[in-house]
């Protein structure tokens, strides 16, 4: 009922076991849904939910081919895990075709009978690269809910993407810094086990079967107050990090964690007597067409007023989410930092410097989100800021991080820990504490060779864009089907920009690029 392989458009999703890279979606299934009592691997968050599978990514596709999945029986799916998007390279904007964009809107406006799909995405690992999840459009849309990662100690991940469209974070078994990271333990190709599974793509599932048991226990919320009931119920971690900051509705957040750590018991007991949340309301703020340069090494420093639509049918006065549609030319994307300054004073980086992003293309209509300034008034005076920055020196996690003092205690703890552990160990043969529970010893298999013909290695997530012939036959679950030009648009859209930019300051003065248009639009409610 809810399996389709639209690769090879048959209602079979198994995997080809051959190549090793297929192994991701049968790693998320485990984490999320693993049944109980059967001694095999471990236990899934919601070992009560029903597991479908759907395959897309090992083959050529298009964006036709990625509604269709997105959209696949969406009245009978609760939740979509998605542990893919763009190249985490630093250097890449990549984002939903049109039919995909579609797909993901109707879902969460229509599926689940009415109530709105989930769909809960990955950030990505782009740490090292100085990769921003705000360059992922899948991540940045409003009707995903987008969930990094921390290690078992609550401290961020070295690949860690940080960006203002995170929700909120998870456990993976992740280590703050490079070096040996704890096991996570999961299902894997051919009836094993695996303890090889990290990355936020070992993230997401957790979130997405800590949300099944969100709807086990109110099954009439929508897609909307499962993310209200993220915000509010979200813990910090790493208090230490001072990257908390507090707005203008009194909820803390971070450009690491978003709102923080995820506490199934916490959401779980809150979604019981959750009532839900008035009408979505859409209000465009504020829209300029009006070209200004960014000056060389400095800011380009807008501040503009807003009535928030007050007195009409669109009005808002609590946020949730805030979309700033950007074009600009410059002469090096990555030194490009955009910030936004709410008028409670909160502030968020919409967009952060990328060391590896070298385009000239500039952006075209690109919309970055933030959910930063949550539960405030938008009414008033706001502030964005466009910097152009001195060329960034470092790739990866700040540097003097007040987590690597952390960390250090952390790690002397364990130390300390491990060697009361060998102690119990020399005086008791059977004592295996560190050992997973709930782990068969004799299944787990680390490094497996792949059964039968090899085939050469690809990475996994994402493949490269294909095309493929689509025929109304393809997918009978879609309910937009798409015009006879956008049969073949590739499936992810990765030229974001210009196809032959140039930099033209306004005037005399000199530029290191131009702001051609921008536009600010909120989503959210009103008391009235």
């Amino acid at each position: 009922m809810a399996s389709f392989d639209f690769n090879d458009n048959d209602p079979d999703p198994k995997p080809r076991e051959e190549d090793p890279d297929n192994c991701h979606g049968t790693r998320c299934a485990g984490e999320a849904a693993a049944a109980a009592y059967n001694d095999i691997c471990g236990v899934g968050v919601a070992y009560n939910a029903k597991i479908g599978g759907v395959r897309m990514l090992d083959g050529s596709a298009t964006d036709a081919l990625e509604a269709s999945s997105l959209s696949f029986k969406n009245d009978y799916i609760d939740i979509y895990i998605n542990c893919w998007g763009p190249k985490d390279d630093g250097k890449t904007f990549g984002k939903p075709g049109p039919l995909a964009a579609k797909a993901l809107k109707e879902g969460a406006s229509r599926g689940r009978k009415g109530l709105g799909s989930l769909y809960v995405w990955a950030t990505g690992n782009g740490g090292l690269t100085d990769d921003d999840c705000n360059c992922d459009g899948y991540t940045t849309s409003i009707y995903t809910i987008s969930i990094g990662c921390i290690g078992d100690h609550g401290l961020s991940a070295y690949y860690t993407e940080k960006c203002s469209s995170t929700i909120a974070v998870t456990f993976n078994g992740a280590s703050h810094k490079e070096g040996k990271e704890n096991e996570m333990i999961t299902t894997d190709l051919f009836h094993k086990c695996t303890t090889e599974f990290k990355g936020t793509s070992a993230s997401a599932p957790i979130a997405a079967g800590i949300l099944a048991l969100v709807l086990e226990a109110n099954s009439l919320i929508t897609w909307r107050d499962v993310q209200h009931l993220i915000v509010r119920s979200a813990k910090v971690t790493s208090p230490m990090d001072d990257g908390w900051k507090t707005n203008g509705a009194g909820l803390h957040y971070n450009h690491k964690f978003g709102f923080g750590r995820l506490v199934a018991s916490t959401i779980v007991e809150m979604a019981k007597t959750w009532k839900n949340v008035s009408p979505q309301r859409e209000c465009i703020g504020y829209s300029d067409i009006n070209r200004k340069n960014i000056p060389i090494k400095s800011s380009l420093e807008i501040y503009f007023d807003t009535n928030a639509c007050v007195n009409t049918e669109s009005a808002v006065d609590s946020l949730e989410h805030v979309v700033l549609t950007v074009s600009l030319i410059h002469h090096r994307r990555g030194s490009l930092s955009i910030d936004l300054i709410s008028p409670a004073g909160s502030p968020s980086q919409i967009l952060s410097t990328r060391r590896y992003d070298s385009s000239e293309e500039g952006l075209d209509d690109w919309n970055f989100m933030t959910i930063h300034f949550w539960g405030e008034n938008p009414s008033g005076k706001w502030k964005l800021i466009v910097t152009d920055n001195v060329h960034p020196t470092k790739v990866g996690p700040e540097e003097n991080d007040n987590e690597d003092l952390a960390q250090r205690l952390i790690d002397r703890d364990v130390e300390r820990q491990k060697s009361t552990w060998e102690s119990m160990r020399q005086q008791n043969p059977y004592f295996d504490t560190d050992y997973p529970t709930g782990v068969r010893r004799n299944q787990v298999l680390n490094k497996k060779q792949p059964v039968g013909s090899k085939t050469k290695k690809t990475k996994n997530l994402p493949p490269l864009p294909g095309m493929i012939k689509f025929t109304k036959n393809l997918d009978p679950f879609i309910s937009h089907k798409p015009i006879k030009e956008q049969t073949g648009v590739q499936r992810v859209q990765v030229s974001s920009g210009y196809d032959n930019p140039k930099v033209e300051c306004v005037g005399s003065d000199g530029c290191s690029g131009v702001l051609i248009k921008w536009s600010i639009t909120f989503y959210g409610t009103s008391s009235k």
